[in-house]
């Protein structure tokens, strides 16, 4: 963990990889791994965000502190970076207003891939939010045939889990 805040680049780089290699998750890890986040090197913020989606369990409840990392790293130019960082967000974001807003706001500013990527998120955030399933809504009428499909798919999804509720 102590190799992340190497100077080297390639020292943070090959610790990155090393963590997504040993591929265990604790708290000790996230914060390295969320404080590399902000790295100004490119590769080590694209490797950071692929190992959290790798190594972040599954239904974990984030801390205020990620989210907030994660959120800012949603300002990251890199078009890689943000789309982990929105599926990551999916992964960890359940009940969380201010995710849900955030990735509610992508769908009308960034990318095709980006927006695609935030639609899949929210599906997997759940339909027990009304704003997620107007927010869906909107999106099958995107100019853009991914995000429009990604829409589709997710309210098909939604759909079948709300009547699985009611069965």
């Amino acid at each position: 963990l102590n190799a992340l805040c190497d100077q080297n680049k390639l020292v943070r780089r090959n610790a990155v990889i090393a963590i997504g290699t040993i591929g265990v998750w604790s708290p000790e890890v996230n914060i390295g791994l969320l404080k590399a986040l902000s790295d100004w090197d490119l590769e080590v913020r694209r490797g950071v965000i692929a190992v959290l989606g790798q190594i972040v369990p599954s239904g974990m409840i984030a801390s205020t502190e990620m989210i907030t990392v994660l959120l800012d790293a949603l300002s990251d130019w890199d078009l890689e970076v943000k789309k982990g960082t929105v599926t990551l967000l999916g992964k960890v974001g359940r009940e969380n207003f201010i995710v849900i807003s955030r990735l509610l706001s992508i769908l009308d500013e960034e990318s095709p891939h980006v927006k695609g990527e935030a639609v899949h998120a929210l599906c997997r955030i759940g339909s027990r939010e009304p704003q997620i399933i107007t927010g869906l809504f909107k999106a099958l009428y995107d100019s853009n045939s991914i995000v429009k499909s990604a829409a589709a798919e997710a309210l098909e999804k939604l759909e079948r889990d709300v009547f699985k509720l009611y069965k």
